[in-house]
């Protein structure tokens, strides 16, 4: 690590513990509804400025924020999206191919990470090349019978993702579960949503954004190909150490999205009333966009990088102060030393009568989950199906 990132680093501490100290309500990303059953938007994909723990980076954005909007669809629904890419040209655009090495950085493309949709044409093709200066029209169609559940989009363009991605470019989608003949507990269609996407920058801090991937300098290797890095901590919906209020006996669900470039999201919630850290449980419902088959209830969750966790938080009858912990580790596993604090603070009038927990879940598929037996048929049919071509092949 050199000085300056060393120095960056405390710098962002400090801020962080300021920052920390203000508590700021979590902001939510706007939000965007269908009409007549599409959704009609723009993101314009440009350079911009964004404040982070007081540090002013210029990075590359969706319409000028972290994360982009939120998209929400309901079952059989389109949802069509301009992406404009208002990047500078890509200074290496006509130079010879470097296969895998990072390359283009501001070509570009939209993925929707989880939908079960076509990925050809113009909808989630990861294929695709928008090149700077270009605009594309995205026509993703939801099929009648998608999984209700939370997702997200990010730019997924071959040698360019890793750099596009470091620099904030997300968002949320979530299929709604109102109208799904699957959701049939009203419990559930009764709790508020809050959007937490997970996201960390990466820069250089001689300039504070991202630099071109220049292939063999002093400072570039093929495992490092933009030089030493300065990271941002892990921020939720772009804030650092936000707050979340609640009301005694509200219940909220939270749906979070690891939209990092390769960290694990490690989350514990925990009392912070008169030193007490006790461990507080929630109930988790769903991963990756699916219902888990019952609650599972949990205090310390691992959100793997482009993962999805929702999670039912319970406030208590009496106003106090709690903690989500937000830890970070590495690809092993390995606890890095910097975390993150969200702090939930339980106030105002008690909602009356308390809410209820869901006392089910959807089907997380309508056919079920796959049965060993299911599996044990499956080889039967194939082997009696290789027993026959044989048999066909051999000459009488």
């Amino acid at each position: 690590m050199s000085i300056r990132s060393f120095v960056l680093g405390v710098a962002f501490t400090l801020a962080t513990s300021s920052v920390l100290h203000a508590q700021e309500e979590l902001v939510q990303p706007e939000e965007i509804f269908a009409t007549d059953g599409v959704i009609s938007d723009t993101l314009t994909l440009a350079i911009s400025p964004i404040t982070v723990a007081g540090m002013t980076l210029t990075s590359r954005l969706y319409n000028g924020t972290c994360p982009g909007p939120t998209y929400r669809l309901h079952r059989g629904e389109l949802l069509r999206v301009l992406l404009k890419n208002q990047l500078p040209p890509n200074p290496d655009q006509d130079s010879a191919d470097q296969g895998n090495y990072p390359q283009r950085l501001n070509t570009t493309n939209l993925h929707t990470h989880g939908l079960n949709v076509s990925p050809s044409d113009s909808s989630d093709n990861v294929l695709l090349e928008i090149l700077p200066g270009t605009d594309f029209q995205f026509h993703i169609q939801l099929p009648a019978d998608h999984a209700t559940g939370t997702y997200w989009y990010h730019p997924h363009h071959h040698t360019s993702t890793y750099g596009q991605v470091v620099s904030g470019l997300a968002g949320t989608i979530i299929v709604e579960d109102v109208n799904d003949p699957l959701v049939t507990d009203p419990a559930l269609l009764a709790i508020e949503d809050r959007i937490l996407v997970f996201s960390s920058f990466q820069f250089d801090s001689a300039t504070n954004t991202l630099p071109y991937p220049v292939r063999n300098t002093s400072a570039t290797t093929a495992f490092s190909p933009y030089g030493n890095l300065t990271d941002t901590p892990v921020l939720v919906n772009g804030m650092i150490g936000p707050k979340i209020t609640m009301r005694p006996g509200e219940i909220q669900r939270w749906r979070m999205i690891n939209a990092t470039y390769e960290k694990n999201i490690d989350v514990r919630f925990v009392k912070i009333i008169e030193g007490d850290t006790t461990a507080v449980i929630t109930q988790a419902i769903a991963n990756d966009g699916l219902y888990f088959n019952s609650m599972k209830p949990t205090s310390h969750e691992i959100i793997p990088t482009g993962a999805r966790l929702d999670v039912l938080i319970s406030a208590p009858s009496e106003p106090g102060t709690y903690e989500m912990i937000v830890l970070t580790r590495d690809r092993q596993l390995v606890a890095e030393p910097d975390s993150q604090i969200v702090t939930i603070v339980v106030a105002g009038d008690p909602v009356v009568p308390a809410m209820a927990m869901p006392s089910t879940l959807p089907i997380p598929i309508a056919q079920g989950d796959i049965r060993d037996e299911e599996i044990t048929a499956a080889e039967r049919s194939r082997s009696v199906l290789e027993t026959l071509q044989i048999s066909l092949r051999t000459p009488r």
